[in-house]
């Protein structure tokens, strides 16, 4: 993850040039690049490296402290230079232990997540399903222009076959061999509203603003903790033993 000079988390929801970095890892050395910009050169960071000659710093993940290693001058240079915010500086961290960080306090007041479910630095879980036919239905809703992919959605998965919004009542989901549980449904930000191919905001806030007309959290114990964000796809843990593998096309049972 990015971090800036107080060591919090940033994301494209505030930063959306974030968008346009695309990572790739080989063995240990992780190169990013800038998707549209052939002037901006990728720059390298060996992971391994890393690991070997760092020690863990702290940093906030929604408040959470988290270990990470600093990632080094080069990249942060990079990134300086990326986002381009003359008061702020910004370093890449590396998440520094095998094990789940800590739930935000507010995490477990509604739904049943355990210490290992949180995974190492996404807002929840580590695993996102969205069902193309509930985003089918959606572009149904939208104007042409507004139109979107699964990609505004930055799922891990994507599911072909079901009905819309069937996911709905899932409560177990296996891929191939590898079980999932399904801890709640997905909110959803302005996050949506960016594109990720170009980093441009939606100048009419969709998909957001239609998904909220009728896709809002009915339970009131719920809707309490989850505002007006409208749910759209879910968030899942693993239940399987680790080192088991998903591979396209797998078959997808549900439960």
């Amino acid at each position: 993850m990015v971090i800036d000079e107080k060591d919090n988390f940033i994301t494209a929801r505030a930063y959306p040039e974030l968008l346009l970095v695309s990572p790739c890892v080989r063995s240990s050395v992780l190169t990013l690049t800038h998707k549209h910009d052939q002037q901006v050169p990728p720059v390298h960071v060996n992971l391994a490296e890393v690991i070997a000659l760092q020690k863990p710093i702290e940093a906030k993940v929604w408040g959470v402290p988290v270990p990470v290693f600093d990632c080094g001058k080069e990249v942060s240079e990079w990134f300086n230079k990326l986002l381009s915010r003359p008061s702020s500086t910004f370093r890449l961290a590396y998440y520094a232990t095998q094990q789940p960080r800590l739930l935000r306090n507010t995490t477990n007041k509604i739904y049943k997540f355990t210490k290992n479910d949180t995974g190492a630095l996404p807002d929840e879980t580590p695993f996102n399903l969205i069902n193309e036919a509930s985003v089918e239905d959606l572009n149904t809703r939208l104007q042409l222009a507004d139109r979107v992919s699964h990609r505004c959605f930055r799922p891990n998965f994507i599911l072909q076959g079901a009905r819309a919004y069937a996911e709905d009542n899932w409560k177990f989901l296996k891929i191939g061999n590898v079980e999932f549980e399904i801890l709640k449904p997905c909110t959803r930000c302005v996050l949506t509203t960016i594109d990720p191919e170009t980093g441009v905001r939606n100048a009419n806030t969709e998909p957001l603003e239609t998904l909220k007309s009728y896709r809002q959290i009915e339970d009131p114990e719920v809707r309490r903790s989850a505002g007006n964000s409208p749910r759209m796809g879910l968030q899942m843990t693993l239940r399987s033993p680790p080192g088991e593998w998903v591979k396209l096309n797998d078959p997808i049972y549900v439960a």
